[in-house]
């Protein structure tokens, strides 16, 4: 069972309820892809139960022969369709980035603090991962238009989701920098990238457009060194920004697959006086992660998951302000 507030914008409720609804619907075929893909060692199965050898184990283990062989068992499972659909949409993806299941685990970082704006809250993003940079450029975007937003997440997710990023600014910060272009980095900016511990110093501000409607769409641009491209690197990013206190939450997908991750919520320095977390994980059947409560409001909160954790886990932060109370006494329930 999960609990969060009731909250006054019912919009933010639905659109929480559609996204978990979602995540928890595809959880049992994401597990069941991994426990294909990454569960065990293919070689060492054809090993031990057939007794083959070693000319043998190569010709099955040929990438055809490896595909043939899971789209078999996928529609012996779920039917030809579906098998199709699940083939396409997860074990592709995760068969294409072998590289990642020996990488070290996730690190997210949340800290948030009173900022200089009336109905914002400053936030600062730090994530620590491994990944294989495929790319020249490494660009952010932030954006306040909804359409521009799902413009450019599309655009990602047929590219490389790890080294681009899009955050989605509340609303009416386009207005903020267009009357006041000082406060830009205030709203968005990269604070920090390091690359196996060496700093990325090659940044630029690329555009920044304003639509009809004074919406803002910011792009920040890092060049990567040749001499990293195409290796597997332990990439560290910190990010500053905003969000709207009365949108009462904030959401974090995970992108990619990590063999642990380790998540830290720090409000404690805001008006914020309540925490709930609602979250998804796929991975090994039953993966649970562990909730930490620092403070029994939920203002410092710490989630370890020491398992794996597939593409499509998410975590949401829900709050309850100062002053604010449940309506009707009592806290909403989503089973």
């Amino acid at each position: 069972m999960i609990v969060i507030m009731m909250l006054s914008d019912n919009k933010t409720v639905k659109t929480i309820t559609l996204n978990v609804a979602i995540a928890f619907a595809i959880a049992s075929i994401v597990d069941f892809a991994y426990s294909y893909v990454v569960m065990e060692d293919i070689s060492q199965i054809i090993a031990k139960h057939l007794m083959l050898d070693k000319d043998v184990q190569k010709e099955i283990l040929k990438i055809d022969k490896i595909d043939e062989i899971l789209e078999v068992a996928l529609e012996s499972k779920v039917g030809k369709k579906l098998a199709v659909a699940i083939k396409k949409s997860m074990i592709d993806k995760i068969a294409s980035e072998s590289d990642i299941f020996v990488m070290d685990g996730a690190h997210y970082s949340f800290i948030l603090r009173d900022s200089d704006f009336e109905s914002l809250i400053g936030i600062e993003m730090t994530s620590l991962f491994n990944t294989t940079l495929k790319n020249q450029k490494m660009v952010f975007y932030a954006t306040d238009c909804a359409k521009t937003f799902f413009q450019i997440t599309n655009d990602m997710e047929k590219n490389d989701k790890i080294t681009n990023s899009i955050y989605y600014l509340p609303e009416g910060c386009g207005k903020l920098i267009k009357d006041n272009k000082d406060v830009l980095d205030k709203i968005y900016d990269v604070q920090e990238i390091l690359v196996d511990g060496i700093p990325l110093l090659d940044k630029k501000i690329d555009s920044l457009k304003f639509d009809e409607n004074g919406n803002v769409t910011i792009s920040i641009e890092y060049m990567i060194p040749d001499d990293v491209l195409g290796k597997v690197v332990r990439l560290h990013i910190k990010v500053k920004s905003v969000l709207n206190k009365y949108d009462h939450y904030f959401f974090r997908d995970i992108p990619k697959a990590f063999p642990n991750l380790h998540v830290t919520w720090d409000c404690t320095q805001t008006e914020i006086k309540y925490v709930e977390v609602l979250s998804s994980f796929f991975g090994t059947i039953g993966v649970k992660p562990e909730v930490l409560r620092h403070f029994e409001n939920g203002t410092k909160i710490e989630i370890v998951v020491d398992d794996w954790v597939l593409p499509n886990s998410m975590i949401v932060f829900v709050w309850r302000l100062n002053g604010e109370g449940v309506e009707n006494n009592e806290r909403s329930k989503l089973h």
